[in-house]
């Protein structure tokens, strides 16, 4: 799988837009979807945890699709 700088080179201006729009789409509407989450949660038994978990993946999940899979 490519990653999106590669995917970004190989396009021209008005795609490159068009390709980051698509990939922050999800991106953000997962990142939204998680605040409520991030805000109840560290007020529950274990929820600490549960949130560091949450917010792991949300930052792992963001950097493999900044740099691909195999990077």
């Amino acid at each position: 799988m490519a990653s999106l700088v590669q995917v970004l080179s190989s396009v021209k201006g008005t795609q490159r837009v068009l390709v980051v729009a698509l990939i922050l789409i999800p991106l953000l509407l997962v990142t939204i979807g998680s605040l409520p989450a991030v805000a109840v949660l560290p007020f529950l038994p274990g929820g600490v945890d549960r949130v560091q978990k949450l917010v792991g993946g949300l930052v792992a999940w963001t950097r493999i699709i900044l740099k691909g899979v195999g990077a």
